[in-house]
């Protein structure tokens, strides 16, 4: 994205936060919160989207939007693989398609990317997506509280 129309793009998501805001909207701004973690993802700014992502989320699980709980929790497993925390990432996607089952919505694409299963040797994969079909929620919650590691260049 060319640096004027990611200026552009933030410009007017921080407008349309500002209206949701205003007017109580808090599905809307759950929904703008993640939109500015896609953005900010899109341009490698890993922890501003991350921060954007679990604003998100639990502003959505609050309301109890699980249609786009599942959008962020894909997204955040995305960051989560970024920086090479495969245990969240995959309680996220895990998650994300229990979720959607429960409220009968598809998913589209795969639900665990092959590069993720490619990441891993396969014995490391399948303890994590153990632990992730048992304790999805509760390494999700620790794995936000920890943060994200610090960048090299911060």
């Amino acid at each position: 994205m060319a640096l004027q129309q990611y200026d552009e793009a933030q410009f007017y998501y921080n407008q349309a936060q500002d209206l949701y805001l205003e007017i109580g909207d808090r599905r809307g701004q759950g929904i703008v919160y993640n939109d500015l973690g896609v953005l900010y993802e899109s341009s490698s700014e890993i922890r501003v989207a991350f921060e954007y992502y679990t604003r998100a989320l639990a502003l959505l699980r609050e309301i109890g939007d699980r249609w786009e709980e599942v959008t962020v929790l894909r997204n955040l497993g995305r960051v989560f693989v970024i920086v090479e925390r495969f245990d969240a990432a995959l309680a996220c996607l895990w998650l994300a398609s229990s979720i959607a089952d429960a409220i009968h919505k598809n998913i589209e694409g795969e639900i665990v990317p092959c590069w993720i299963r490619r990441s891993l040797p396969e014995e490391e994969f399948e303890r994590l997506w153990s632990q992730a079909e048992s304790q999805a929620g509760r390494i999700i919650d620790q794995a936000i509280r920890d943060d994200l590691p610090a960048s090299e260049d911060e």
